[in-house]
């Protein structure tokens, strides 16, 4: 996290979007019936870890022409990521959980299309173009 954008360390560029995605979709997720304590822990957990990897493959691949197509594809990768460690630990069938996540990652993403250009005016830092 050494490396800099016009800057500006790496970390707080990932830390902060993806600490706001996982509140979002965990707030979406508890919002759906899943009242667990540690289940809600686990899905925090769960989408720190994917935000932060989806975060940085993205601002390591910002200049690619295909950026668009990136994002959908690390969001379906994200999923799959996500649905494999909740699996593991929650007692739902797969389709719940599988709708859940959509409705998760939708909600965060939509939240992200509003609240990134003012994350980015906020941080100094131009964002993608």
């Amino acid at each position: 996290m050494s490396e800099l954008i016009s800057g500006t360390p790496l970390g707080p560029l990932l830390l902060w979007p993806a600490l706001i995605t996982a509140c979002i979709e965990t707030v979406v997720f508890w919002i759906l019936g899943f009242r667990n304590l540690w289940s809600c822990l686990w899905f925090l957990q769960v989408n720190l870890i994917s935000n932060l990897l989806l975060n940085e493959f993205l601002l390591t691949q910002a200049a690619q022409s295909c950026y668009d197509e990136l994002v959908i594809a690390g969001e379906i990768v994200v999923i799959g990521l996500e649905f494999a460690l909740c699996r593991s630990l929650l007692r739902v069938s797969s389709r719940r959980l599988l709708g859940t996540l959509l409705l998760t990652n939708a909600a965060s993403f939509g939240a992200g299309l509003v609240l990134a250009p003012l994350l980015f005016w906020l941080s100094g830092i131009e964002g993608p173009a």
